[in-house]
């Protein structure tokens, strides 16, 4: 958080000269809401939840900086339970910042702070309303200094160092969720050649350094080399791939596949088609490494009811244990915009869930529903959230219905 308060203050100091481009939008936003399922278990509890959210965003376009920020509180206040209130402003925060610096030149930094609250385990359930269970609060950290070197006008080299820091909150109580804090360090090189308008390739090499105070340390070593095509206006097909190799102190070194491929193609200007394969290595919040393979399918449509409809199929491997989870789900987002102001939005879900080796099975779904009126300085938005889970050994299954009702203004 000292980064993003220190970034502010530079930000208003330099932009005094340049209010024009400087834009600040203090909010406040009123929710209540009824839970009947706080815990998400097959024995339900349930409460009346308000949420006072003040926030505070600031938008910068400078020659020397493009700067994004949000900062703000989201106090919780539970009617019969007073042990979960989220009042203590350390927890309640919620902020983000993104900043390029020099973004026009050869040399430019990238920052990004964030305060957020995560999923630990995707194992357990979990919803965005119901905040206390498998959630935690995270800050990462993040600063990016790059280089790039372009004296021709088809080539151009990159060199990168890159410095992440996570940190996690305790757990809450009642719950046990929490996840590994860690370090990481490392810079790169990539190459990158333009071989016509609509063919460019490219390769390179990562380097990073992770430290963790509870999962195991490691030395990873990327090597990649890609494309981007331009097959015609309407069609782009993009490819990467490489190898991971990992060197943990406590095992023998390992060399995972590194796999990105996509393909997006625009049928009309309202109709959209992707496609995308994934194979990727990652750090898990709590349980280490996890090699994650990944197809997802996206269908948007902007016509009469703008929707976008994506499909993924996911396999989650952990390395540093004897687990792996299989999923595939579905998401539909539609928006209608009605006279006056008011759009409709609906968001049906469902994920199949398979965890190995307990061969246990899970289905997930439900939906959400709200209506929002616009206003010159603000919304009002009321709506419905269903959530349910059928699990046949890992948790209880549970059915979760909520109904709330939102105010926001904006100054």
């Amino acid at each position: 958080m000292l980064c993003i308060l220190l970034m502010l203050i530079v930000t208003l100091v330099g932009a005094v000269q340049v209010s024009a481009r400087m834009k600040l939008s203090p909010s406040l936003t009123l929710r209540e809401e009824y839970n009947d399922n706080v815990f998400l278990q097959e024995d339900e509890e349930d409460d009346f939840i308000t949420t006072v959210a003040p926030y505070l965003s600031i938008f910068l376009d400078r020659k020397s900086i493009d700067l994004e920020a949000r900062y703000g509180f989201e106090f919780r206040l539970y009617s019969d339970r007073s042990e979960l209130d989220e009042t203590d402003p350390s927890t309640a925060q919620r902020a983000l910042l993104k900043a390029d610096l020099f973004p026009e030149n050869d040399f430019t930094v990238n920052v990004l702070d964030e305060f957020r609250r995560v999923v630990v385990d995707e194992r357990r359930p979990s919803t965005e309303e119901n905040v206390v269970v498998n959630r935690t609060n995270s800050n990462r950290f993040r600063v990016n200094p790059r280089y790039r070197y372009r004296r021709w006008k088809t080539f151009t080299a990159t060199a990168t160092f890159h410095y992440e820091k996570l940190s996690y909150d305790d757990p809450v109580e009642n719950d046990d969720s929490a996840g590994n804090d860690s370090d990481r360090y490392g810079g790169g090189l990539e190459l990158e050649k333009r071989i016509s308008e609509k063919l460019t390739i490219s390769s390179g090499y990562d380097h990073s350094t992770y430290r963790s105070d509870t999962a195991a340390d490691y030395r990873r070593d990327d090597f990649y080399a890609g494309f981007v095509h331009r097959s015609s206006p309407k069609l782009t097909l993009n490819a990467r791939g490489g190898v991971a190799v990992i060197d943990q102190t406590e095992d023998d070194e390992m060399t995972v596949q590194l796999l990105n491929i996509a393909a997006n193609y625009a049928l009309t200007e309202e109709i959209g088609f992707g496609l995308g394969y994934e194979e990727t290595v990652d750090d898990s919040v709590d349980s280490g490494l996890v090699n994650i393979r990944t197809v997802k399918a996206t269908l948007k449509n902007n016509r009469r009811i703008p929707t976008i409809a994506t499909l993924t199929l996911e396999e989650d491997e952990y390395l540093d244990s004897d687990r792996e989870d299989l999923s595939i789900g579905l998401v539909v987002q539609m928006n209608v915009l009605l006279r006056n102001r008011i759009s409709i939005q609906a968001i049906p879900y469902v994920t199949w869930f398979e965890f190995k080796p307990e061969e246990d099975q899970s289905l997930r779904y439900g939906i959400g529903l709200s209506a929002q009126r616009d206003f010159k300085y603000g919304h009002l938005r009321c709506g419905y959230n269903y959530h349910a889970s059928q699990d046949s050994e890992i948790s209880d299954d549970y059915r979760n219905n909520v109904v709330f009702l939102e105010v926001a203004v904006r100054f």
